[in-house]
């Protein structure tokens, strides 16, 4: 008997993301990309997440209300993976699945899922990024970042640059990239910080005394660090509570003191590139230091694969005097 049910679930699903790839496709290859985001949740039916990744498919399932047992939940991924996999007519061993629930106060960033270590190395606006497609929820890359680390890298020419939260040193890489004169690469995880160094490696840059690697809650390091920079990058987690930190982090609650700190350590002519991924921040200037310049740029960083889910928000910020 024809099951029209799936063959109708199939189909919408397939038919969206055969869409995105098609127009996708063209325009990543003009602008040097190998990977980008192909669909985020367009389908209500399908709460999924579906990046490209030169090759591979990464795909974040989100659960269903309507799939109340295990069999449900098994027969819509079943769904899901046969629709994703015939619209990029690629096989099984080229689609890594993984989950997204709703946070319940875990800071699951720096949590390995996996020991797989399936990984690959990606093109991005004439750089290279080795990405992990299996053992972390996230594969090493913020897509939706590109534009900004664009940025960053065109204002990096003999400035001294502070990537804070920098995860896998994507940042650092564009700002060396760029010219800068010097780089200090901050993050709480010892295993992102070696992933930064390869990169930096990868592009065929140098690890030295020029450009250095520190492993530190980035709160601790602003508050004993005494140099002084041209171009901050501060990206922070929506909220953390690992054990290495001395007190737990959220982005709307601990803003203004993160921000302060920063300007602490910015030079006079300096730019402070602020950004954050949380549905409910606000951004007051007025809980910031006297004289403190805001311009939300987030109308300039969010590139085409992301448009509609408006994926972060981005501010420059700078001091007057």
């Amino acid at each position: 008997m024809i099951n029209y049910a799936k063959l109708k679930a199939m189909s919408e699903l397939r038919n969206r993301v055969i869409k995105r790839q098609k127009h996708l496709k063209k325009w990543a290859k003009k602008q040097g990309l190998s990977s980008y985001r192909v669909y985020e949740r367009d389908l209500p039916d399908y709460p999924l997440i579906i990046d490209y990744l030169d090759g591979d498919i990464v795909m974040w399932v989100y659960d269903r209300t309507k799939d109340d047992t295990d069999a449900k939940k098994e027969l819509f991924l079943k769904q899901a993976k046969e629709a994703v996999l015939e619209a990029f007519e690629l096989t099984e061993a080229h689609l890594f699945t993984k989950y997204r629930g709703k946070q319940k106060g875990l800071d699951t960033q720096y949590t390995k899922l996996a020991k797989r270590s399936k990984t690959k190395i990606i093109n991005e606006q004439g750089l290279r990024f080795e990405l992990n497609l299996s053992d972390y929820l996230d594969t090493g890359l913020f897509l939706d970042h590109r534009l900004t680390r664009k940025m960053c890298r065109e204002m990096s020419k003999g400035k001294r640059v502070l990537n804070l939260f920098a995860y896998t040193g994507s940042f650092t890489c564009y700002a060396i990239d760029g010219g800068a004169k010097s780089s200090v690469t901050v993050d709480l995880n010892k295993n992102y910080i070696h992933w930064a160094k390869r990169n930096v490696v990868l592009n065929g840059f140098e690890v030295d005394k020029t450009h250095l690697f520190v492993v530190e809650d980035c709160l601790s390091f602003l508050k004993k660090d005494k140099c002084e920079y041209d171009v901050i990058i501060c990206d922070p987690p929506t909220f953390s509570n690992s054990k290495k930190m001395a007190q737990s982090f959220t982005i709307d609650d601990h803003y203004p003191d993160l921000i302060k700190r920063c300007l602490h350590r910015l030079s006079a002519s300096g730019t402070l590139i602020f950004s954050t991924n949380s549905r409910s921040f606000s951004l007051d200037a007025d809980k910031l230091p006297r004289g403190t310049r805001c311009q939300e740029i987030s109308h300039q960083t969010i590139p085409e694969d992301f448009k509609k889910q408006k994926s972060h928000r981005a501010w420059i910020i700078q001091q007057s005097f």
